[in-house]
C-alpha cells in the first residue's frame, strides 16, 4: 500500500480577508417570522405546537413578519395562503400594543407559492408587466392599510430559477417591479413610509 503525503494547506487555510459590513451588532434589527398555521395546529413548538399571536415574544423583536400571504391571480389582490380569519390578522397587528416600536410586515409568497401546482410563473408575469405591478401595489397597499401593517417582505422563491417557474428576464424585471411598487407606496401611501424587503436564498444554487 502506498502512503500519500500532503504538503501545504488543503482547504480553508489562513485568515480570510472579509470586507467590513458596517454592522457592529448582528442583533441590531431582530426580525421574527410568524407561521399563521401555528395559530390553530401543532408543529412542534412547545407541548401543543400552537402559538397564538398573544404568545409571540414581541417585546424582544423589532419587526414581525407574517408568513405567508398570497396573490390572487385574477385581480392581483392579496389572498390567504389558506383560510385565515380576519380576526387573526387583526390580532397580529394588535401585537404592537405590547411593543409600540414594533413593525408588523406581511411576507408575500413563500416556497409553496411557487410550487408547480400553485403559481410558479405568477411573480414573473407580474414583474414583466407595469400594469400588473401597479395592480399588485394597489392590492398590497389596501391590505396593509386595512389591518395596520407596516411593510411587505417579498418571498419570491426564486427569480430566474427554471425549476421554480422562473424566467431569465426576472433578473432585470424584479428590481424594476420593486422600484415601481416603492414609488406607488410613496405616492399613494398617505405619507406613511411602508417598508419593502426581499428574501435572499442561503443556498448557493439559487443565490447564483
Amino acid at each position: 500500500m502506498r502512503s500519500l503525503t500532503f504538503q501545504g494547506c488543503q482547504s480553508n487555510c489562513g485568515k480570510v480577508d472579509r470586507p467590513a459590513s458596517g454592522v457592529t451588532d448582528v442583533r441590531q434589527n431582530v426580525i421574527g417570522y410568524y407561521e399563521m398555521w401555528k395559530a390553530d395546529s401543532g408543529g412542534g413548538c412547545g407541548d401543543s405546537g400552537i402559538m397564538l399571536p398573544e404568545m409571540i415574544p414581541v417585546e424582544n423583536l423589532d419587526q414581525l413578519n407574517i408568513a405567508f400571504v398570497y396573490i390572487d391571480p385574477k385581480d392581483f389582490t392579496i389572498s390567504d395562503m389558506e383560510h385565515v380569519p380576519d380576526l387573526l390578522y387583526t390580532r397580529l397587528a394588535d401585537t404592537k400594543t405590547r411593543n409600540p416600536d414594533l413593525k408588523v410586515w406581511i411576507s408575500l409568497g413563500g416556497w409553496a407559492f411557487n410550487d408547480p401546482d400553485q403559481y410558479p410563473h405568477l411573480f414573473s408575469d407580474i414583474a414583466a408587466s407595469t400594469a400588473k405591478t401597479k395592480m399588485l401595489a394597489k392590492g398590497l397597499l389596501e391590505f396593509m392599510n386595512n389591518y395596520g401593517f407596516d411593510g411587505v417582505d417579498f418571498d419570491w422563491e426564486y427569480p430566474t430559477a427554471d425549476d421554480r417557474g422562473g424566467d431569465p428576464k426576472d433578473k432585470s424585471n424584479y428590481p424594476l417591479m420593486l422600484q415601481r411598487i416603492k414609488r406607488f407606496f410613496s405616492v399613494q401611501g398617505g405619507g406613511k413610509d411602508f417598508g419593502i424587503s426581499i428574501t435572499v436564498p442561503t443556498s448557493y444554487w439559487y443565490l447564483r
